[in-house]
């Protein structure tokens, strides 16, 4: 149903498939042509120059390809900048003013914000809280995977011998647009962590990072462990800055522990599913039915005129 309704995130779905596969193909037309898409139907400009900058160098392993990487990334940042000008232009026509989307943010308590909110909140309700809270994990995850390739390309980069290869652009890519959504909700939203889920899971840029969890099993035995307690800390951390569990929003402290449980628990089933256990088959088979079940009570909240977030 979300990708057959033709609202603006199902375009904006269907046009970052394309722009995904233009960048693991290295085809420019398709990488354009999803750019472009993509920023004409949402207001997505801003985090896909990061995005894409980081894409493009990370993939720039020697200094031959330095003219390849000029040619695609003046390219790529052209064609968001059209598309963002397109955009302003038709606001211009329609409400006299370029700037009404920034007038508009402001209604809904949006503005910068430079101070680290003391708690973080989610205005969207208890039924997407757990959803803002994952979606707020996996930003926060991608942004350590980011900075250790940066630092990994920077080291490369200073050898006489090519940098190691980076991952897929694509990859590289979903990774840059969660760093743009980290910095968007930490800076942007005042701590509230509603519209996340959407902007985050609701994207093909999770669908790529969700298909490179497999990878994790063929880490070291220490290394794997090592992450799981990296992981498990950052949970842990996130929970407590939304006041977890005495100042958890609309929960008893009681009730704050096992929606918590429930919470990691379910996070750590999709490892458990991408691993090489004997039971990982059944595991994806209940969290797809799990998932199914939590779509079907949203769409009731929705038909409902319950606001999602």
């Amino acid at each position: 149903m979300f990708c057959l309704v033709p609202y603006a995130e199902a375009l904006f779905f269907f046009f970052g498939v394309i722009l995904l596969r233009g960048l693991h193909r290295q085809h420019l037309g398709l990488t354009l042509l999803g750019l472009l898409g993509c920023c004409l139907t949402r207001s997505a400009a801003t985090l896909f120059v990061p995005a894409l900058v980081l894409a493009e160098v990370l993939a720039c392993t020697s200094r031959a390809d330095l003219p390849r990487l000029a040619l695609r990334l003046s390219a790529g940042l052209a064609t968001i900048a059209a598309a963002l000008g397109m955009v302003m232009y038709l606001h211009w026509k329609a409400t006299g003013n370029a700037f009404a989307l920034l007038e508009s943010y402001q209604h809904w308590g949006h503005e910068i914000t430079w101070l680290l909110p003391k708690q973080l909140h989610s205005s969207a309700g208890a039924p997407m809280l757990g959803l803002d809270l994952l979606a707020l994990l996996t930003v926060t995850l991608a942004t350590g995977a980011a900075l250790g390739l940066c630092i990994r390309w920077l080291r490369g980069w200073l050898r006489p011998s090519p940098a190691e290869v980076a991952p897929s652009r694509a990859v590289v890519f979903s990774l840059g647009y969660c760093v743009g959504i980290l910095a968007f909700l930490g800076l942007y939203q005042a701590g509230d962590l509603a519209n996340s889920s959407r902007y985050v899971l609701a994207t093909p840029f999770f669908g790529v990072l969700v298909a490179q969890l497999p990878h994790w099993q063929h880490l070291r035995r220490t290394t794997r462990w090592q992450l799981i307690g990296v992981v498990s800390s950052l949970m842990l951390a996130l929970a407590v800055w939304c006041g977890w569990p005495l100042r958890f929003p609309g929960f008893f402290p009681g009730e704050t522990i096992f929606y918590f449980l429930m919470w990691a628990v379910y996070v750590w089933l999709y490892l458990a599913a991408f691993s090489t256990w004997r039971y990982s088959r059944e595991v994806r088979t209940g969290l797809y039915v799990v998932n199914v079940m939590y779509q079907m009570v949203l769409l009731n909240l929705f038909l409902l005129a319950a606001w999602l977030g």
